[in-house]
């Protein structure tokens, strides 16, 4: 497993990635293509993952739906952009499009991937598991379909962490006064 990271010291704290042998983690961005390549070349699946607990403006990396559709605007515009880019290399490309509702940084409680549903919250981890489990299919059923993860237990999920109410209240001000963005908490998991 790579980890491309813009920060050099970002994952030193975590010392389940440092000290593991099957993790290397590497600095550069996702637009050089000779160090993406070297890293891919001769692996069976790459995931590539595009996520934030912040809302940032220009940052190009749910009935309720179209408010968090704005909270995290420029994430969702970015995401966009990429699938069209994956599509459009269907030939030699194979890709799965996992779209998790809302995420927790809770404990496992299990998980099923489905075409059509969604659910709020999932814990990361069953997102992970849920996400293995979708490039492993033998079947290939999951490939250039959009699949939901969702709970194995219906409504026995992750918790609603305190910190999602002013996340999502930072995004959209974010998303409609950009130029606050200097003045505005870091929001997140590890900010709560």
């Amino acid at each position: 497993m790579y980890t491309n990271i813009r920060l050099q010291n970002q994952y030193l704290p975590v010392p389940k990635v440092v000290d593991n042998k099957q993790v290397q983690v590497f600095a550069g961005s996702i637009t050089d293509v000779e160090l993406t390549e070297t890293h891919v070349r001769d692996t069976q699946a790459v995931f590539i993952v595009a996520t934030t607990n912040n809302k940032i403006p220009g940052c190009r990396i749910s009935r309720f739906r179209p408010i968090m559709l704005a909270a995290a605007s420029y994430v969702y515009k970015d995401l966009r952009l990429a699938k069209k880019l994956m599509r459009s290399q269907f030939t030699w490309l194979c890709s799965v499009f996992i779209k998790p509702a809302g995420l927790s940084p809770n404990v496992s409680r299990g998980h099923w991937l489905t075409l059509d549903k969604e659910e709020s919250f999932i814990s990361y981890l069953d997102l992970s598991a849920g996400v293995i489990e979708a490039a492993q299919d033998p079947e290939g059923r999951y490939e250039g379909r959009k699949v939901g993860v969702v709970n194995a237990k219906r409504g026995v999920g992750a918790k609603f962490t305190k910190g999602t109410p002013i996340c999502v209240l930072t995004g959209l001000t974010r998303h409609l006064f950009p130029w606050l963005h200097p003045y505005l908490p870091t929001t997140g998991p590890a900010n709560r």
